[in-house]
């Protein structure tokens, strides 16, 4: 069974796969079919202009892009999508998956799912008055996975776009295993298409989860695609090896055009080294850091002593 046909999908990971990121990576990297930008939020019923200028779609090149919303706000969530539809797009994703304390003590993102009235009466008016499709990215709930098993009828009623699913709760964060019980009931019991998302770090994770969960239309991949670039084109071309000499070369190539990118866009060194610091962290295990390489890159003081202590990563 190839993998030539599959749809796969770079995830929004917070505060790293911003619009550059984003061209950098299918620059020097292949297999990505769409990417989903990181949520923007609303205030005060309305989306601020302010975070729309990474959604523009002229930096976008010909990757196709879904912005994605973080709120309960419906009059906030559809001034939204109007805002999306004058920059061009489509659709847009709604999160109800985020599974951080700064957005689930607020009743945001998986900290909503257990509110079923109130999430059936935020689509309700969304889709009433959405100029664009919606599609939801979610997790199996915040304490309980049976949260999800309420919420399906609930999304039933509305025609959504896809379903992304994260198997695991919201106060699970990253850690523990996935529920892929609770996600095979859902696979069989929502209308909308169901994309799977989470631990897919590897070619053989893919392998294993495609063959259990044939029917799934899409597979979002995020925190895998940071710690292996080469992930989405591995998994289409399943005959392509490992060669480490030729990946390298690109994930320099990457690294570099970030560096310079975010030299540019940001304002001084350090908010350049947190950015290149956290994609070196990702890239430890894949570039084969040593701890006592990575210790000597996080201290990095200045952008010179930085390129120094990376200049080995690449020989």
């Amino acid at each position: 069974m190839t993998g030539k046909n599959y749809k796969l999908f770079l995830a929004p990971v917070k505060g790293i796969t911003d619009s550059l990121f984003r061209r950098g990576f299918v620059k020097y990297f292949g297999g990505v079919d769409r990417a989903y930008a990181p949520f923007v939020k609303t205030a005060l019923e309305v989306l601020p202009d302010k975070l729309l200028k990474d959604l523009q779609p002229e930096i976008n090149g010909d990757l196709v892009v879904v912005p994605q919303i973080l709120s309960k706000d419906k009059v906030g969530i559809v001034d939204g999508a109007f805002k999306f539809e004058a920059l061009r797009y489509t659709s847009f994703n709604w999160n109800l998956g985020c599974p951080m304390a700064t957005s689930t003590k607020k009743n945001l993102g998986s900290g909503l799912l257990p509110f079923y009235d109130e999430i059936d009466s935020i689509l309700s008016y969304v889709f009433t008055h959405s100029p664009i499709d919606i599609s939801i990215k979610t997790r199996l709930g915040l304490h309980s996975s049976k949260d999800i098993l309420k919420l399906v009828p609930v999304f039933n009623r509305y025609p959504i776009k896809e379903v992304i699913i994260h198997p695991r709760t919201g106060v699970k964060q990253y850690g523990g295993s996935v529920d892929l019980e609770v996600f095979g009931e859902c696979l069989s019991l929502l209308k909308a298409d169901v994309i799977y998302n989470g631990d897919i770090c590897s070619k053989e994770d893919f392998v294993n989860l495609s063959e259990k969960f044939p029917e799934v239309s899409g597979w979002m991949i995020g925190r895998g695609a940071l710690k292996n670039p080469l992930i989405f084109e591995q998994i289409k071309n399943p005959q392509i090896e490992n060669d480490f000499e030729k990946s390298n070369g690109a994930v320099h190539g990457f690294h570099d055009y970030l560096f310079d990118g975010y030299r540019e866009r940001l304002d001084g060194a350090l908010p350049v080294l947190h950015k290149m610091v956290t994609l070196i962290e990702y890239l430890k295990e894949y570039l084969k850091i040593s701890d006592v390489q990575y210790k000597k890159i996080k201290k990095s003081k200045t952008l010179k002593e930085y390129l120094t202590n990376t200049d080995v990563l690449w020989k």
